[in-house]
């Protein structure tokens, strides 16, 4: 009985490990540049915004607004951001009318933050409990790529400040 007790809690402890890490995304960012996620950002603690449909995008902008204001404009910070519109299927096709209107509405300083993600969103969906196709996700990396806090929907500076004391106690 204990052997399968310990067995047990060893394949729950390895299920849990693996479920707390984000998995494996490949992009490309308004620069024209690939950024594969956890591997590019180790080393830093990285925020990480998806969606995947036209909705969620338009509530992620104060996201990527407040993001901005709170960690990319402050100096005392240094850590990865990423906004990734996640294109899969039919929507594949888009990408190079999605990326001229990013291109158009983001400023220039800004295109290193803004990944278009083009494949299967299926497992990311599923991985990641991104249930609702409406809201954006979003996700704080320590830097192992581990997922230390995640939330959904509209912005708040409740959800922010919780961001913020994650990475500043890093800072500590």
């Amino acid at each position: 009985m204990n052997k399968i007790l310990l067995t047990l809690a060893v394949a729950f402890t390895a299920f849990t490990a693996r479920a707390q890490n984000f998995p494996n995304l490949t992009a490309t960012s308004l620069e024209n540049k690939t950024v594969s996620i956890p591997q590019s950002t180790q080393g830093k603690y990285t925020i990480v915004g998806l969606v995947y449909s036209q909705k969620a995008t338009e509530v992620l902008a104060p996201w990527f607004q407040n993001v901005y204001n709170y960690f990319i404009a402050d100096p005392d910070y240094d850590l990865n951001v990423f906004f990734v519109p996640m294109l899969g299927g039919v929507k594949e096709a888009a990408a190079g009318s999605l990326e001229k209107e990013l291109k158009k509405g983001t400023p220039p300083e800004l295109y290193k933050h803004v990944l278009i993600y083009k494949g299967d969103v299926g497992s990311y969906k599923s991985a990641l409990k991104m249930d609702q196709k409406d809201i954006p996700y979003i996700f704080v990396l320590d830097k192992q790529g581990k997922i230390v806090y995640q939330t959904s929907g509209a912005y708040s500076d409740e959800k922010i400040e919780k961001m913020d004391e994650l990475v500043a106690e890093e800072g500590e």
